[in-house]
């Protein structure tokens, strides 16, 4: 996972046209803030409070957990096939062969 601020120009999030909304809904709530990039005041630099990163660690955990449930139904020879072919599609895709 990335570590500090990401520039909003920058950010996945710049795909969609409700970026801007999501930002400051995230905002709000008090999950992020908003920064001016000082080396290019075009820049908003976005990141994660204190609430915005405990928030994240508990989304994660929980998503771990659920994970594990659904997990729990496939062997060690299917849970390892799986990640072989979760590696192999994520080398296909960061590689641009497809």
């Amino acid at each position: 996972m990335r570590s500090g601020p990401i520039p909003h120009s920058a950010s996945p999030l710049r795909q969609a046209p409700a970026a801007s909304a999501a930002v400051d809904s995230l905002e709000r709530e008090g999950y992020v803030s908003r920064a001016v990039d000082s080396a290019d005041r075009r820049v908003t630099l976005v990141t994660l409070t204190p609430e915005g990163l405990e928030a994240l660690h508990t989304a994660e955990a929980h998503r771990r957990e659920i994970m594990r449930t659904y997990l729990s139904v496939l062997s060690e020879d299917e849970i390892r096939s799986m990640i072989s072919v979760h590696n192999k599609l994520i080398e296909a895709m960061t590689s641009n062969q497809i």
